[in-house]
C-alpha cells in the first residue's frame, strides 16, 4: 500500500465530523476533496477563487507560523533552514540541541539576525527523546544497548511497557531546556516534539508540568483533522485490514492530541488553532496541495467567519539540501535516508516558491512566529 496517496483519491463517507472543537464550514470534507482534485495540476492553482473582502480589515484574521523542524541536524539542513527564513515562507525553526552541527546552526541564525537579542530570534527547542544520544547521560532508561535512544517507535512501546522511567523523561527534558540556553543565550519561548513525543499521554503531562517551571507558555499540537479522512480511507483500503505503520502513527497521533489538548489546556499551554504537516511532507509539498490545505484551513471564502474569530495555523516543515552521507545526524550513521533523498529538497524549493507566497498573500494570510501566538 503505497501510504503517499494523493489527497485527491479520499473517499468521502458523506459525514461530516466534528473533531474536538474543530467544525468543518459546510460541506468541509466535500470541499476539500473537490479543490484537491481541481488542483492536481501544478498550474491550475490559479484557479482557486480569491477570499471575498470581510466586512472588517483582514490583519491578524488569519495567521501562520511555518516552523521548520531540525535545524542542527547536518550542514545541508541549516543552509536550507537559513535560505526559507530569508527568501522563503519559513518565519520559525526549532532547534535539536543533541544533533551534530548545532553549534553551527546557532552560530548561523545569530549571524542572519544582527542586532537582535536571543529572545528575537525565531528559534525554538525541538525537544528530541527518541534519536540519537541523550544530554544527560544519567537517563539510561531512554537508550537501548547501542547508546542511542530506541526510536520512534521504540520510544513508545517502552513508554508504554513502563521500561522508560518518568523520572528520566523528566531529567532529559531539563537538560535539553538548560543546553537550549547554553547554546542561545536564553530559555526558549516555545517547545515542540521531535515525532510529536511530547503529545503521547504521560509524556504530555511532565512536559506541560515542565514547560510551566520554565515559563515557558507556546508549544505544538499537530492535530491534522482534515487529513484524517484521507487516513481513514487508507486504513479502510489496507489489504487484509492491516494499516502501514504511518497510517498507525498517523491514527495515533490524532488520538493524543485528544488528551494532550487536555493537558495542555490545564497548564494554560498556548498553541495554534490548527495544523498542517503530515499530508504535506517531502514531494507531496507541492503549491496545489499547500493551498487546498490553507483554503479549508483558514476557510477561504467564508469572510464572516474569518471576522469573527481570528484563525491561527502552524506548519510544519522540513526543507533541507540533501544531504551528504556521514556527515551530519546525531552520531556514526549519519544522515538518515529522509535527509538524503531529495525529499527535503522538495520542501525548499516549495517554500521559497513565488506561487506559494502569492498564494498567502492572496488569502490574506499573514506569517507570524510561534511568540507571536
Amino acid at each position: 500500500m503505497d501510504v503517499t496517496l494523493p489527497l485527491d483519491s479520499v473517499a468521502v463517507n458523506g459525514s461530516d465530523q466534528e473533531h474536538d472543537g474543530y467544525i468543518p464550514p459546510a460541506d468541509g470534507i466535500a470541499e476539500f476533496k473537490a479543490i484537491t482534485a481541481m488542483v492536481k495540476d501544478e498550474n491550475l492553482w490559479k484557479a482557486l477563487p480569491p477570499p471575498p473582502p470581510p466586512p472588517h480589515p483582514p490583519t491578524g484574521s488569519r495567521r501562520l507560523v511555518v516552523t521548520a523542524d531540525d535545524l542542527g541536524y547536518c550542514p545541508e539542513r541549516n543552509r536550507a533552514i537559513l535560505e526559507c527564513l530569508a527568501r522563503g515562507v519559513v518565519s520559525s525553526t526549532s532547534l535539536l540541541v543533541n544533533a551534530a552541527y548545532t553549534r553551527e546552526a546557532v552560530a548561523l541564525i545569530r549571524d542572519a539576525h544582527p542586532g537582535k537579542t536571543a529572545l528575537q530570534l525565531p528559534i525554538g527547542l525541538h525537544l528530541n527523546l527518541t534519536e540519537g544520544k541523550p544530554i544527560n547521560e544519567s537517563t539510561h532508561t531512554l537508550v537501548a544497548h547501542d547508546g542511542f535512544m530506541r526510536g520512534k517507535i521504540g520510544f513508545r512501546d517502552a513508554w508504554k511497557n513502563s521500561e522508560i522511567t518518568e523520572e528520566h523523561v523528566a531529567m532529559e527534558i531539563r537538560s535539553q531546556i538548560e543546553k537550549y540556553k547554553d547554546l542561545v543565550g536564553c530559555y526558549p519561548l516555545h517547545i515542540d516534539g521531535h515525532q510529536h513525543v511530547h503529545i503521547i499521554p504521560g509524556v504530555a503531562d511532565i512536559f506541560a508540568r515542565l514547560l510551566v517551571e520554565y515559563g515557558v507558555t507556546r508549544t505544538r499540537l499537530p492535530h491534522e483533522p482534515q487529513l484524517m479522512p484521507c487516513v481513514d480511507y487508507m486504513l479502510r483500503a489496507a489489504p487484509g485490514g492491516r494499516p502501514t505503520a504511518r497510517v498507525k502513527f498517523l491514527i495515533a497521533i490524532d488520538d493524543n492530541c485528544k488528551t494532550a489538548r487536555a493537558t495542555f489546556e490545564k497548564h494554560g499551554l498556548r498553541y495554534a488553532d490548527r495544523f498542517i504537516g503530515h499530508g504535506v511532507m517531502g514531494p507531496m509539498m507541492t503549491v496545489p496541495r499547500l493551498a487546498a490545505n490553507m483554503h479549508v484551513v483558514f476557510r477561504v471564502g467564508d469572510g464572516e467567519s474569518a471576522a469573527r474569530r481570528p484563525i491561527a495555523c502552524e506548519m510544519m516543515v522540513h526543507p533541507g539540501y540533501v544531504a551528504h552521507p556521514g556527515v551530519g545526524g546525531y552520531g556514526e550513521a549519519g544522515p538518515d535516508e529522509f535527509a538524503r533523498s531529495e525529499d527535503r529538497d522538495d520542501e525548499r524549493r516549495t517554500l521559497q516558491s513565488d506561487a506559494l507566497k502569492e498564494i498567502i498573500e492572496r488569502y490574506g494570510i499573514e506569517l507570524s512566529t510561534a511568540s507571536d501566538l
